[in-house]
């Protein structure tokens, strides 16, 4: 009897072990997989560590985003990922929750971020290459890589802004969708108010 409860119970907790584990492209839907960034997977609470640095946000009810100043400091305001440079690293905070993160980084480290993502996650789901144009009418090339991820879509844009930024961006659907939500519902309060 008590062996049959310490097999059962090595079961139990090997399942459960599997059913979080982390999340690559090569996951498959409803496997349990949960998407993890730099030790933070999604649902994790806000650190006290980063709580001092975040910013509420006023368009997007809940939305904390929230700088990481514990990387390595650069020359010409950048800071170190890995041994990339990178303008900032923002992780998004909803209602306290760990929701996605925004990494700015010049247009010419496109490449490099997207070897680092495929090393750690796995080969894209899409990719696609095109062309934009700046204000002054020069044509550049642009790539859009996007992962799929179980909480929403990681996208790697070659071009977002300006044309020397790559954005990085992640954010959980239900987060984004319910902090809209949040807006439209709070729009007739207002209008309310007024009157």
């Amino acid at each position: 009897m008590y062996r049959t409860m310490l097999v059962a119970a090595a079961l139990f907790f090997s399942t459960g072990a599997n059913a979080q584990q982390e999340w690559t492209s090569a996951s498959k839907p409803g496997d349990g997989s949960v998407f993890t960034f730099r030790g933070y997977k999604m649902g994790d609470p806000l650190p006290p560590k980063l709580a001092s640095d975040c910013l509420t946000s006023n368009d997007l009810p809940g939305m904390q985003s929230c700088q990481d100043r514990s990387l390595p400091r650069l020359s010409g305001g950048m800071v170190d990922l890995q041994g990339l440079p990178v303008r900032y690293l923002s992780y998004q905070f909803f209602d306290g929750r760990f929701a996605g993160f925004l990494i700015n980084l010049p247009a010419d480290k496109f490449s490099e971020m997207r070897r680092l993502l495929v090393a750690r996650y796995g080969d894209p789901h899409a990719e696609t290459p095109s062309s934009i144009q700046n204000q002054a009418g020069a044509t550049f090339d642009q790539v859009v890589t996007i992962w799929n991820t179980p909480h929403g879509a990681m996208r790697l844009t070659k071009r977002s802004g300006k044309v020397t930024d790559s954005l990085l961006a992640m954010w959980a659907e239900d987060a984004f969708k319910e902090a809209q939500q949040r807006k439209q519902n709070a729009v007739p309060d207002r209008a309310r108010r007024a009157f």
